[in-house]
């Protein structure tokens, strides 16, 4: 449906990464959301409808306090000095492409081989971060306790996506005889 140059939708699949972009879909306001998520050990299905006393989307993702900006964050997981932190605001804000110098200082913050990181220059910071150091991999985020983030690997997201395809048919009226409000399924 389209209303005065907007768009409405009757039904949303979410299969996103972050708490920020759940929020984002929410604000939409669409009648129904059906959200998948992964999470070290399990991936599992979220639905939400505008009918009931049930929590909206972004209420499963509110801050619990003070956020960093994306800057802050992107600093803290490549291990860069405060100094650094209009560099990495700038490039964020431009879509400048990270240089050579960039990534060679980002590898030996980070530990990591240049030479695997040699094919990301010149991409954005933002496609650098999620290929070149997100992509498939665990990494440790220089957050206070210095907590492992984990990102989901390929088969994650491909049964995170099944599973979303599968609820969206299922909750379809009159498919489903019993009406769920969330399920888990430990994943191996």
């Amino acid at each position: 449906m389209q209303h005065a140059g907007h768009l409405s939708f009757e039904t949303v699949a979410v299969a996103l990464d972050t708490a920020r972009d759940r929020v984002q879909v929410q604000s939409s306001l669409p009648r129904r959301i059906v959200n998948s998520w992964t999470q070290a050990g399990d991936l599992g299905v979220s639905r939400h409808r505008f009918d009931g006393e049930d929590a909206c989307l972004a209420c499963l993702y509110l801050p619990d306090g003070k956020r960093r900006n994306e800057d802050e964050i992107v600093l803290g997981e490549f291990g860069l000095p405060q100094e650094r932190l209009m560099d990495v605001r700038m490039m964020l804000h431009l879509g400048t492409p990270v240089s050579e110098e960039f990534v060679r200082v980002v590898a030996s913050r980070l530990g990591l081989a240049m030479e695997d990181l040699l094919p990301f220059i010149g991409l954005s910071l933002q496609a650098f971060r999620q290929k070149a150091i997100c992509g498939n991999a665990i990494m440790r985020a220089r957050d206070g306790g210095g907590a492992d983030v984990e990102v989901p690997m390929p088969s994650s997201r491909r049964s995170r996506g099944g599973m979303l395809a599968a609820e969206v048919v299922a909750s379809t009226p009159g498919m489903r005889r019993a009406r769920a409000s969330l399920f888990a399924i430990p994943s191996t």
